[in-house]
């Protein structure tokens, strides 16, 4: 297995996140290790010790049980947790990890393999009475059996207690909703699933009415991109009626799609069992008649037959796949793997979460990828990008990912919040466009970047994208504006090397001064100008240098915010910056064409002339010149109420999926404008 990063952590606790940041020192490597217990204790595998070794030079985590089988431990920021080492013999059913318990700064245990290892002289925090089950059914919503066996109350208590905790950690997270079934899955779910960020929220007994009554706090507070259901069996064993189990399935169902309109749903049907189990096949395919008509022609739900994919010739289990008529083993989990992959590449829009993605259905760009970053902290490049994604997906055919900064904790987008996940997008992407300013992208997100670029394909860099980067440390500083390290090629950063322009500043004044831009008259016959007559820009200009390229646009700074004002009579006002060029940033390769402006702004795309130039530029930068037509449809797709730009404000709770499909405005109008401070 893939080692983790050997020294660096993230726990999360109770409203409060305690980070150790590399290099770990040995006190705080010391701080996690004792004496750890499960409750009660069977065996020895019960009980053990962590503590530090060395192991090539630096010092470890070990975890050693009171059985003598011991493997390693390494801290494992993203997922506060540590991740176990290849002799831990539980993690081909995918317990995988430790993951740390805090209540404040308190560690008090790990959680492994769904149980709770308390650690030697600490008690776990009481449960809070609104994570226990109430103590009568009286005003409870839903009907049928809430189950209050002591085994069941102290394990409900416990996983929800643990959930309370991951709240944050989970955000966007694919929720697994369910009883026995899914707990049985393990946290990560075996792995079965890849990079799609999952969370299990099942628990062993569970009836529909249970689940209904802790959806709030287990599900959506995570504000999950998609939910994912199998429950119904256990209410069967309660003698709770079919109809009774429907009902609580769609009142679960109109809670998730209440909290997010845009959630997807797979509700799966209740898995074969036997007779003999108190679950007969005649009962189950009545819950999963009644339940599949529950939610019928509710658009988020897809009902997914995973009776059928079970079921032998009697309609029960089959020993090989459910060894106690009930529970699947690891061939019955990976055939359900098999069965939701597909569906669950529509939930997270091709792999991840955060990403938004829109299919062309025919069209020139039929069969080319085109991905969209947006991350600036002023000029609403998360406005601007999907607009023109959209265009090109709908008109044109493309497949358009639309990926955007994020709030950490929400989901929400937060423009230049650094904070941005998906990136792995780009290894089938065609084309890249970014919109960026002063971003800190993690390792692994860069990575993805550099990835892109070294294959040589083409890219499209609006406005503040060239200074796009800043701050990042090691082999990334190199992308940072005015870098000046060994790698001279990489000389001022990004912006120069890919798009041929760093940041050197303005020559027109926001919001006082708009822009005209001025066609080269040598480039009118340029595929990029094919139809541009006008282009009127309302943000003022940046002076513009290219190193290398072709010139296709210099700025005509105005006084006045359209595009009939005079030119500015400043003398550095009158000088005519080129505001937009083409280049390829790979001497040899002819495909890693640029396209570069230092418009874009949310408010520049609503000119029909500079929007017209940036659609041709995609069509040019794929190489796809014969097919840019001197009409080329370049109308908006949807409601499009661009923002006045500024540091001072960007939409407030808007989530990524909030702009889905074709006809959700970008952005909602009555969304509250959020004030934002300059980075």
């Amino acid at each position: 297995m893939a080692r983790p990063h050997p020294v660096t952590l993230t726990a999360f606790a109770l409203g409060l996140s305690l980070v150790y940041t590399a290099p770990v020192s040995a006190q705080s490597l010391q701080s996690l290790t004792g004496e750890y217990h499960r409750r009660p204790i069977e065996n020895g595998w019960h009980s053990g010790k962590v503590v530090t070794k060395q192991e090539d030079g630096e010092e470890i985590l070990e975890w050693v049980n009171d059985s003598g089988a011991r493997w390693n431990l390494y801290p494992n920021r993203e997922r506060g947790a540590l991740t176990t080492g290849p002799r831990n013999p539980y993690s081909k059913n995918g317990a995988s990890e430790f993951f740390l318990e805090y209540e404040g700064k308190r560690l008090f245990g790990f959680t492994f393999n769904n149980e709770l290892y308390l650690r030697k002289g600490e008690a776990p925090p009481k449960t809070p009475e609104h994570l226990e089950i109430p103590a009568t059914d009286e005003g409870l919503p839903g009907s049928g059996t809430i189950r209050r066996y002591d085994w069941f109350r102290k394990l409900w208590a416990q996983k929800r207690s643990k959930w309370s905790r991951d709240v944050r950690r989970d955000q966007g997270a694919v929720v697994f909703f369910g009883d026995s079934i899914t707990q049985g899955w393990g946290d990560n779910l075996g792995g079965s699933f890849g990079d799609t960020k999952v969370a299990n929220r099942g628990i062993s007994g569970d009836t529909t009415r249970g689940m209904l009554l802790r959806i709030e706090r287990d599900v959506l507070a995570v504000n999950p991109s998609g939910v994912v259901m199998l429950m119904g069996t256990n209410d069967l064993e309660e003698r709770d009626s079919a109809e009774s189990i429907a009902a609580n399935v769609r009142e679960i169902v109109d809670r998730l799609v209440a909290h997010d309109p845009k959630v997807s749903i797979i509700l799966c049907k209740v898995f074969p069992s036997s007779a003999r189990m108190r679950r007969s096949s005649t009962d189950i395919q009545r819950i999963n008649e009644l339940c599949a008509e529950a939610v019928e022609g509710i658009s988020q739900v897809t009902v997914l037959d995973t009776w059928s994919i079970f079921a032998n010739e009697q309609g029960d289990a089959k020993k090989a796949e459910f060894p106690d008529l009930l529970h699947p083993n690891k061939l019955g989990y990976d055939k359900w793997a098999a069965a939701l992959r597909p569906e669950l590449a529509q939930v997270t829009a091709s792999g991840h979460p955060n990403a938004v993605v829109w299919e062309g259905e025919g069209g020139p760009g039929k069969g080319k990828h085109i991905v969209f970053i947006a991350g600036d902290h002023e000029y609403r490049g998360e406005e601007t990008l999907p607009a023109l994604a959209r265009i090109l997906a709908k008109r044109h055919g493309f497949k358009c990912t639309f990926l955007v900064t994020t709030n950490e904790d929400t989901g929400d987008i937060e423009p230049g919040s650094d904070h941005i996940t998906g990136l792995e997008a780009l290894a089938t992407a065609d084309l890249m466009v970014v919109f960026l300013r002063f971003q800190r992208f993690a390792d692994d997100q860069m990575q993805h970047i550099e990835d892109y670029l070294n294959s040589g394909k083409p890219v499209i860099g609006m406005r503040t994208s060239t200074h796009a980067f800043k701050g990042l440390k090691g082999k990334w500083a190199k992308y940072n504006e005015g870098f000046r390290g060994e790698d001279d090629a990489w000389r001022f950063g990004f912006g120069e090397h890919i798009l041929g322009e760093h940041w050197v500043g303005h020559f027109g004044s926001n919001h006082r001064q708009s822009s005209n831009l001025i066609l080269e008259p040598d480039q009118l016959a340029h595929p990029v100008l094919r139809g541009v007559t006008k282009a009127h820009a309302m943000c003022g200009g940046y002076v513009g240098h290219p190193k290398d390229g072709v010139t296709l646009a210099r700025g005509q700074v105005l006084d006045g915010m359209t595009s009939d004002s005079p030119p500015s009579k400043q003398e550095r006002q009158r000088t005519r910056h080129s505001v937009a060029w083409v280049r390829t940033y790979q001497r040899d390769n002819p495909r890693s064409r640029v396209f570069a402006t230092t418009h874009g702004a949310s408010e520049d795309i609503v000119n029909e002339g500079f929007r017209r130039m940036l659609i041709n530029a995609h069509f040019w930068c794929l190489g796809m010149e014969a097919d840019i037509q001197e009409d080329l449809a370049v109308g908006f797709v949807g409601p499009y109420h661009p923002t006045t730009f500024n540091f001072g404000g960007y939409r407030r709770g808007v989530k990524p999926h909030d702009i889905s499909g074709w006809e959700a405005p970008i952005y909602d109008p009555d969304k509250p404008i959020r004030d934002m401070k300059r980075k």
